[in-house]
């Protein structure tokens, strides 16, 4: 389990910031660990479940909040049976025939056939949760964490680059430390995907 202290604690050290009067306080390297939560979440989204219930031969019902339609990849009805991605235009809808499909619209789930009443299940991606205290598990996927490190690295040197650039002070030694992060991150994003694609190829 990895929470936000020990995310921050690595990061600190990374960073070379140990000393009694830190360059970076708490809460900037708190701000910089969202920042890379949150870009994670983009490219990494979580996988989530769950339960909507609909009542029989309901033909739209309101998604849950947190579910948008785009990202959601499977949908299962109480029979067990997936049921496809409408691919239809609107106005074809009349020669889809007896085919049961889904569509999503401004937050509704819309059916092209009666719903088989009951619990359907649908498994969606998710954004990923920003830490809320310094206790709470992060929401990474396993082995995840260097990756989320370098992200935050690299968020809190090019703030640093930009702080220092504000007030003319920018040093050329913070913004190669900010691009080799930034580096880092890309190359760990990409052999992260490089290794989810060759699983899913067996």
């Amino acid at each position: 389990m990895t929470t936000r202290l020990d995310l921050r604690t690595s990061l600190r050290q990374r960073l070379e910031d140990l000393s009694a009067s830190p360059l970076w306080h708490d809460a900037a390297l708190n701000e910089a660990i969202t920042a890379a939560m949150r870009r994670y979440g983009v490219h990494v989204p979580a996988e989530r479940t769950l339960s909507l219930t609909i009542a029989a031969d309901a033909q739209s019902v309101a998604l849950p909040s947190g579910v948008e339609g785009e990202r959601i990849r499977v949908i299962i009805d109480p029979a067990g049976a997936v049921v496809p991605r409408q691919r239809l235009a609107p106005g074809e809808a009349e020669n889809a025939g007896t085919i049961q499909s889904w569509r999503s619209w401004g937050g509704l789930l819309y059916l092209q056939q009666p719903a088989l009443g009951g619990s359907w299940r649908i498994e969606y991606h998710a954004s990923r949760s920003g830490p809320a205290d310094d206790l709470t598990a992060l929401d990474l996927a396993s082995g995840d964490e260097e990756l989320v490190l370098a992200m935050a690295t690299s968020h809190a040197l090019e703030r640093r680059v930009v702080s220092e650039g504000k007030r003319g002070t920018a040093s050329a030694t913070i913004a190669n430390a900010a691009a080799t992060a930034e580096r880092e991150a890309a190359w760990l994003l990409a052999q992260r995907r490089r290794t989810v694609r060759s699983r899913w190829l067996g």
